[in-house]
C-alpha cells in the first residue's frame, strides 16, 4: 500500500512538473536582446496602446506595445548594468504604490489576463526609469540638472496661493441651495472688499482673514486652502491658474469662477523652500522627460527584437475577447 501510494505521488509530481514545464514554455509574444517577454507583458504593453491610440489599428497598436516592450527592457537592462539599486525604503514605497494601484485597477487588469505579480513588474520598470533619472539628471550625475534650473521651471509650471473660496449660493431652512437675496449679495460683497483690503492696505494674512470670516459666517460656507497648482486639477484648472498668475505676487484679488467667489492671495513660490523640496522631483522629471525617453530609446534601438506573430495574434485576440465580456458584463 505504500509503496502505491509513494507511486502516485511520483506520478502526480511528475504531472505537475510537466504543466509547470508546459507553462513556461508557452511562447513569448515578443522577446528582446534575448530577454523574452511573456502574454501577460504583452497583453499590458497592448492596452497601454489602446489607451494611447484610440483611434488606432490593430498593426499601429501593436507597433505600439512592441516599443513598449523593448523599452521596458531597456530600462531593466541599463539599470542592472549602471550597477543601480533601491533602496529598502524604495522598496517598499514601490511595494506600497503596486497594493494602492491594484487595489484600484486590479480587477481590471485580471479580467483582461494581467496578474498582479506582472503589475508589480511594471511598477518595479518605473522606480528603475526614475533611478536612472536621478544618475544621469540629478546631483553629480554627468548632465546634473541645476537648482535654478529646477527653480525656474517650478516658477514657470506651477502657482502658489492662499485661497477663500465662499460659494455664490446660500442654503435655505430645509438645506437646499438656493441664490442669494439682494441684501446677502451685499453683505458678501462688503465682505470680501474688506478681506481684500485687509491684505492689500494693512498686509494682514489671508489666513487672519479667513478667521474672521469664520467667526461671523453668516451662512456663507466658507473654506480655506493653501494651494499649489499647475492647471490640471479640476479644482483648479489652467483658466484658474492664469487668472492666479495675472495677480501681482504677494497680493490679493477675488476671483469669480463657476459656483464660487474666492478671495486669492498669489504667493512667491520661490520664496517657500518647502515647495520647492516637495517638487523638486517632479520638477526635474519634466525637464528631463525627453531626454530620459531618447537616452532609453537610443540604448533599445541597438537590441535585436524578435516578434512571435501567432502568440502576438493569440495575445490580441484574447485581449480583445476580455474587453468584450468586460463590455457585457458592464464592467
Amino acid at each position: 500500500m505504500k509503496r502505491l501510494i509513494a507511486l502516485l505521488l511520483i506520478a502526480a509530481s511528475a504531472l505537475l512538473c510537466a504543466c509547470r514545464a508546459q507553462e513556461q514554455a508557452a511562447p513569448s509574444p515578443l522577446t528582446v536582446n534575448g530577454t523574452p517577454l511573456d502574454g501577460e507583458l504583452f497583453t499590458y504593453f497592448l492596452d497601454e496602446a489602446v489607451q494611447a491610440l484610440p483611434e488606432g489599428g490593430q498593426e499601429e497598436r501593436i507597433n505600439y506595445a512592441v516599443q513598449m516592450g523593448i523599452y521596458y527592457v531597456a530600462v531593466n537592462s541599463t539599470f542592472k548594468s549602471a550597477g543601480l539599486t533601491l533602496s529598502g525604503a524604495e522598496k517598499k514605497e514601490a511595494s506600497d504604490e503596486t497594493h494602492r494601484q491594484w487595489s484600484l485597477y486590479g480587477a481590471y487588469y485580471e479580467s483582461i489576463g494581467v496578474s498582479r505579480q506582472t503589475f508589480s513588474k511594471i511598477q518595479l520598470n518605473g522606480r528603475y526609469l526614475e533611478k536612472l533619472r536621478q544618475a544621469y539628471f540629478g546631483e553629480g550625475g554627468p548632465n546634473e540638472v541645476s537648482q535654478d534650473q529646477l527653480r525656474a521651471y517650478l516658477e514657470a509650471r506651477y502657482v502658489s496661493f492662499r485661497a477663500i473660496r465662499i460659494p455664490k449660493k446660500v442654503l435655505d431652512a430645509d438645506g437646499n441651495e438656493v441664490d442669494r437675496d439682494a441684501a446677502q449679495e451685499a453683505a458678501l460683497n462688503e465682505k470680501l472688499t474688506a478681506g481684500l483690503n485687509a491684505v492689500n492696505l494693512n498686509g494682514t494674512g489671508i489666513e487672519s482673514v479667513y478667521a474672521t470670516f469664520v467667526s461671523d459666517r453668516k451662512g456663507d460656507r466658507e473654506e480655506y486652502a493653501e494651494v499649489v497648482a499647475d492647471g490640471t486639477d479640476h479644482a483648479y484648472p489652467a483658466e484658474f491658474v492664469q487668472a492666479v498668475r495675472a495677480i501681482d505676487v504677494n497680493t490679493a484679488a477675488i476671483l469669480d469662477f463657476n459656483d464660487s467667489l474666492y478671495l486669492v492671495c498669489h504667493e512667491d513660490i520661490l520664496q517657500d523652500e518647502d515647495i520647492y523640496e516637495a517638487y523638486k522631483e517632479e520638477c526635474l522629471a519634466g525637464i528631463t522627460e525627453q531626454d530620459l525617453r531618447t537616452k532609453v530609446d537610443q540604448i533599445g534601438r541597438a537590441y535585436t527584437s524578435v516578434k512571435n506573430q501567432p502568440a502576438i495574434a493569440e495575445c490580441w485576440n484574447s485581449y480583445w475577447n476580455a474587453l468584450a465580456k468586460n463590455a457585457q458584463s458592464g464592467d
